[in-house]
């Protein structure tokens, strides 16, 4: 039986977002703030997640602090989205912890890149559409190009319509046409991670998207 897609609620100014780190932590607790500051300059009013400054090794804390954190975002009524710090490693270790179904019970958006495809993957398994954006507390992304995109997906009572190319790319159409489906995609070298799992990236009758840019042609052929 197919499962039914369930879309998060959209955002409102003066709503509750949790901060959280998932994978690797902000450098240091400047950019952390930086990140709060830039959210609340949405107008949202922001929770910071109680490990997202943690570190443990190369990762914000223990598989068991990141997994509480993300748990706790989702099961707060209060909190109406969760914004991932940064990316980096690590959250493909937590995934067989990690109670999906809190998803579901709980929808909200979830907003992330790099490595915080693997968790992109969790909720499109369990039917809940997230969305792939900006993270607030690194520079990469983090532009006014980009940030009019997200307010428009997450904050908007209208479609979002076109995105047109940010002027610091050139985009190249191989073949031009119309396509519809639902979205997919990500990190690519996370996508392959997930074949053969039971988070696989599921590709029939979707829009694949590749985040990767400027890698070596030789590394994609080998993915």
């Amino acid at each position: 039986m197919k499962t039914r897609l369930i879309r998060p609620p959209r955002l409102r100014a003066g709503d509750k977002v949790a901060l959280i780190s998932p994978a690797s932590p902000p450098r240091n607790r400047s950019l952390l703030l930086l990140g709060k500051q830039r959210l609340e300059q949405l107008g949202l009013r922001v929770v910071v997640g109680t490990h997202a400054l943690s570190e443990y090794g190369y990762l914000a804390g223990s598989d068991r602090d990141r997994v509480e954190d993300l748990e706790e975002a989702f099961r707060d009524p209060a909190v109406k989205a969760i914004f991932c710090a940064r990316g980096g490693y690590g959250v493909s270790r937590i995934l067989g912890e990690f109670d999906s179904a809190l998803a579901r019970r709980h929808p909200k958006a979830l907003i992330g890149f790099s490595d915080i495809t693997v968790l992109h993957l969790a909720l499109q398994k369990a039917g809940v559409v997230s969305f792939w954006g900006p993270m607030p507390c690194t520079g990469l992304g983090w532009t006014s190009f980009s940030v009019r995109g997200l307010e428009r997906a997450l904050m908007s009572d209208e479609a979002v319509g076109g995105v047109p190319f940010s002027p610091r790319r050139r985009a190249t159409t191989l073949r031009p046409g119309i396509a519809q489906g639902r979205l997919t995609g990500g990190t690519l070298s996370l996508l392959t991670a997930s074949l053969g799992t039971p988070y696989e990236v599921e590709t029939r009758g979707r829009i694949v998207f590749l985040e990767d840019v400027d890698e070596e042609p030789y590394r994609v052929d080998r993915l």
